[in-house]
């Protein structure tokens, strides 16, 4: 948690107003080689009054040329998929939620050992207590991915070796809330937890440890009600059953020098601790600037000390056309990968809230290889939109390097995506997608590189039925602890039926 996350998570990371997911699973989802993948959040429709189920039901047949994901010999063979599903829409007045959810089985024709089943969910909910005062919030998603980025298939399918179902939702009270005309608090507490299982008919060698966490968050924020200034006052903790505690406190003023200039402080007080593992209790502070560049453009740039040691943190939301989009961010945190897979999730169903259509992630993405342990992550993300009248282009770009404690060993993973999709006409879309993933050091998986894409055509029947055809291809090499090479081609046909 860097130190202007402090006001995100205090803010905005359970949502301060009814966050809705909602949308259709693809039946064959964008090259998932090095992520997990769930279907990104939507709007119900503003005049939905009760409840809403959308049920659909699909089936893809698939071919791939390396089954077992083997180094050598590679054996080719068919996979059926039937799948069945449903989007769930909720409002009542004081309950607002939805819900997406999809189930499907993977029959192997000659490799029948590794036929299995997949479960996807995502959903949001809230519920008003007390109107504009009192709320009870929460979100969780069930997903599917691999523990590390080598040894993925083409396209996500049951059985392959490292596959994991992750589990993850948090659940709490909100209070929103004006006092006078000074200033907005916002009180959360959340109660998460995070799962993993081994995917069905799935080894998976080192299996992430689950866990439950408790989390509070206050913030009292004056807002733009002062010319020239605006103070915000923050407090945090968090506890999880493996003994990490963190709790602090911050204040923050921002003080404008120009018509879009404003210079920031921070500073506080913290402390983190695991028996075992770490113990810091410091002084915290930060100084930086932030430039509104116009009306939907902003930049952030903080540099201080946290953790014992100097820190950066550093944020940008670009817009300066209807046609092109960018996000970018900076940031230092320490916490165990759970914490870190929970906040993710968070700052998911949020970002997904704010971003302009164009930057909205198509899916919640955990890159990288999975971990138990404590670490202090260095994360750098970009993402980039052009859209034009029928095409449109996505750059996804993210850098980690995490240093584990105590024993300071460290995972250093570069991931980048380019997707293309073009819309031929009202019934027909093409879409085409390069991946790339390197992990230069890993504790656990080695060093290795993979590379993929997919090219897919999706034609829709009529207003409730769909045909989508693609190629999906993955090269991969890990370098150690012993030389591998594996690469797979599959292609694939699929049809969708909504209710």
């Amino acid at each position: 948690m860097a130190l202007t996350e402090i006001r995100v998570r205090a803010s905005a990371s359970a949502g301060l107003s009814a966050l809705l997911l909602s949308g259709g699973l693809l039946l064959s989802s964008p090259a998932q080689a090095q992520q997990f993948g769930s279907a990104a959040p939507l709007t119900p429709p503003p005049d939905l009054r009760g409840m809403l189920i959308e049920p659909r039901v699909g089936l893809q047949e698939s071919f791939t040329d390396n089954v077992l994901l083997a180094t050598t010999k590679a054996e080719a063979d068919f996979v059926t998929r039937p799948v069945v599903g449903a989007d769930i829409l909720l409002n009542t007045g004081r309950a607002v939620g939805s819900l997406a959810t999809q189930l499907s089985y993977d029959q192997y024709a000659s490799h029948t050992e590794l036929s299995g089943a997949s479960l996807y969910a995502n959903g949001n909910a809230t519920y008003t207590v007390v109107p504009d005062f009192l709320f009870l919030e929460g979100e969780g998603t069930v997903t599917n991915g691999t523990v590390s980025t080598f040894g993925t298939s083409a396209i996500d399918r049951a059985g392959t070796g490292g596959r994991l179902q992750l589990s993850t939702y948090s659940v709490g009270p909100h209070v929103s809330t004006t006092l006078g005309d000074v200033a907005d608090l916002e009180v959360q507490g959340r109660f998460a937890q995070v799962a993993f299982t081994a995917g069905d008919k799935s080894a998976v060698p080192i299996l992430p440890a689950d866990s439950i966490i408790g989390m509070s968050s206050v913030m009292l924020d004056t807002g733009q009600r002062f010319v020239g200034f605006e103070l915000q006052t923050s407090g945090n903790f968090e506890h999880d059953n493996h003994d990490y505690q963190l709790y602090n406190g911050i204040q923050t003023i921002f003080v404008r020098i120009l018509p879009q200039l404003r210079l920031i402080a921070r500073g506080g007080y913290e402390s983190i601790t695991q028996p075992k593992v770490i113990s810091i209790t410091k002084p915290v502070w930060s100084g930086g600037l932030e430039l509104s560049i116009n009306e939907k453009s902003t930049v952030t740039v903080e540099t201080g000390e946290r953790y014992g040691h100097p820190v950066w943190n550093a944020n940008a939301l670009l817009q300066f056309s209807d046609r092109f989009f960018a996000t970018m961010r900076y940031a230092e945190v320490l916490e165990p990968s759970q914490i870190s897979i929970s906040s993710s999730f968070a700052d998911f169903v949020t970002q997904n809230r704010l971003l302009p259509v164009p930057l909205v992630s198509p899916n919640f993405a955990l890159n990288g290889n999975i971990y138990t342990q404590t670490s202090l992550n260095k994360t750098a993300e970009a993402r980039m939109a052009y859209v034009w009248d029928e095409d449109s282009v996505n750059v996804d770009t993210s850098w980690i390097d995490r240093r584990f404690e105590p024993d300071g060993t460290h995972d250093r993973t570069l991931i980048s995506s380019v997707e293309y999709t073009r819309h031929i006409n009202p019934v027909l879309s093409a879409d085409a997608r390069l991946s790339f993933a390197h992990t230069y050091a890993s504790p656990l998986y080695g060093a290795s590189q993979s590379y993929g894409g997919e090219v897919d055509l999706l034609y829709d029947l009529n207003s409730t039925m769909s045909l989508r055809a693609g190629y999906g291809v993955t090269r991969q090499s890990r370098y150690t602890p012993a030389p591998l090479d594996l690469s797979e081609n599959v292609v694939f046909a699929a049809i969708q039926k909504r209710f």
